[in-house]
């Protein structure tokens, strides 16, 4: 089994560094994506750049776009990519977590893998009411129910790729548009519960509280639309 491991990078810490060379030691071929983070951090990319495959934006793109640079990257020059993965690069996943979806990703035909992380005290209270939100507005338009819809820990069988390529969105809600289209599309979405790190109360994440979560909660409201149209055909039916 030949599997990728996608990290999109915006002004990353040394972090990065560590988490590339634990992948590595696993045997992931690993797809950096430098998405416009400056010269200030040339020299972090630098560091990786004999055990990672380094891609970068000439400006900050947004994560979503970072991760579709990346799969179009494993498209062209990766035939032979069985399984892909999606982290963060600020550590707050475990490579070992990332491996476990890996293999499970591998044994499942039309499945995309979630680590979910507990919704408790732990996490950031930002991310905690985000994440109540989302997964219960989510919950009503679907019928699925899913415990994080905000994680970044994600892998996939290489047969789901264009339809991962083909997802709209540029910035973070990316992430939740490609679990709309899972739930349209009948792709089976498979939790697994992972550990994860939070550095100063999650300071170093580049998600913005007000404007990405209206950004996401929008995107959910449009596939309301999607949705109510679905149920109102299948009634008729």
């Amino acid at each position: 089994m030949m599997s990728v491991v996608i990290i999109p990078a915006y002004r990353p810490d040394e972090t990065l560094a560590q988490l590339a060379g634990r992948l590595w030691l696993y045997g992931c071929r690993i797809v950096v994506v430098d998405d416009g983070s400056g010269e200030a951090y040339r020299s972090i990319f630098s560091e990786i750049g004999e055990l990672c495959t380094v891609l970068r934006h000439s400006k900050n793109r947004g994560k979503g776009a970072a991760i579709k640079t990346a799969l179009s990257y494993i498209r062209e020059n990766l035939p032979d990519c069985d399984v892909i993965g999606i982290m963060d690069a600020d550590g707050q996943h475990l490579p070992e977590d990332m491996m476990r979806l890996i293999k499970w990703a591998f044994e499942r035909k039309n499945t995309l893998m979630l680590g979910v992380r507990a919704v408790g005290s732990r996490m950031p209270l930002r991310s905690r009411l985000g994440n109540r939100i989302t997964r219960t507005v989510f919950r009503l338009l679907s019928g699925v129910k899913i415990s994080d819809t905000q994680s970044g820990l994600r892998a996939f069988r290489r047969e789901l790729l264009e339809k991962i390529l083909a997802v709209g969105g540029e910035r973070y809600e990316y992430e939740m548009n490609m679990l709309i289209k899972a739930a349209r599309e009948h792709v089976e979405l498979r939790q697994v519960s992972i550990e994860v790190i939070y550095y100063n109360n999650n300071a170093g994440t580049h998600l913005h509280a007000v404007r990405d979560s209206w950004r996401v909660f929008l995107i959910l409201m449009s596939g309301l639309g999607w949705y109510t149209a679905a149920a109102a055909m299948s009634a008729a039916a």
